[in-house]
C-alpha cells in the first residue's frame, strides 16, 4: 500500500498537524485566491448552485486556490450530471421494456443508471479531495480566533 494521501500545507496547519521537519524543501507552493472566480459560462442551475457554495465554503477557510479551479469546474458538473440522469431515472424507471430485432420484449437497464452511478462515483471522490463529506470534515479542525487589540475594543 502507499500509505495516507498526502496533505497540503494550509490543511495539515488547519489540522494542527503540521510539522515543518517533515515538509520538502521545495515543495510546490500554490496560489491561494484573493477572490471568489466566476463559474463557467456553460454551467446549468444545478452545477452554478454547487460552484456557489463549494467556493465560498472553501474562500471563506482559506483552500481555494487557482490550481484547484479545474477539479472544482469536475465536481460541479458532476453534480450536475448526477441531478440529470436522477430526473431522467424518475422518469423513465430503472428498467426499461425493449424489444429485440425478432420483435421479442425484454428487459434493460436504463443506460441512466449507470450514468448516474459513474457521475456520483467522481462526485463522491472530488468531494473527498475538498472535504465536503462528512468524513472527510471531522479530518479538518477549525483554528480558533486569536483575539486581538481591535477585536476586544469592538466586542469588550
Amino acid at each position: 500500500m502507499r500509505g495516507p494521501q498526502k496533505l497540503p500545507k494550509k490543511l495539515k496547519a488547519i489540522k494542527g498537524t503540521l510539522r515543518p521537519c517533515r515538509e520538502l524543501e521545495r515543495s510546490m507552493e500554490v496560489n491561494e485566491l484573493d477572490a471568489i472566480p466566476k463559474p463557467p459560462k456553460d454551467f446549468d442551475k444545478k452545477a452554478l448552485e454547487v460552484w456557489d457554495i463549494s467556493t465560498k465554503a472553501l474562500f471563506n477557510i482559506g483552500l481555494l486556490y487557482g490550481e484547484d479551479i479545474q477539479k472544482l469546474e469536475q465536481y460541479c458538473r458532476y453534480c450536475s450530471l448526477s441531478l440529470k440522469a436522477k430526473l431522467k431515472l424518475d422518469k423513465e424507471g430503472i428498467i426499461l421494456k425493449e424489444i429485440n430485432q425478432g420483435g421479442h420484449e425484454y428487459h434493460a437497464k436504463n443506460k441512466w443508471w449507470s450514468i448516474m452511478l459513474e457521475a456520483d462515483k467522481q462526485m463522491i471522490k472530488l468531494s473527498q479531495e475538498f472535504g465536503f463529506s462528512p468524513a472527510a470534515r471531522t479530518k479538518i479542525s477549525m483554528p480558533t480566533k486569536q483575539d486581538n487589540d481591535l477585536d476586544k475594543q469592538m466586542f469588550g
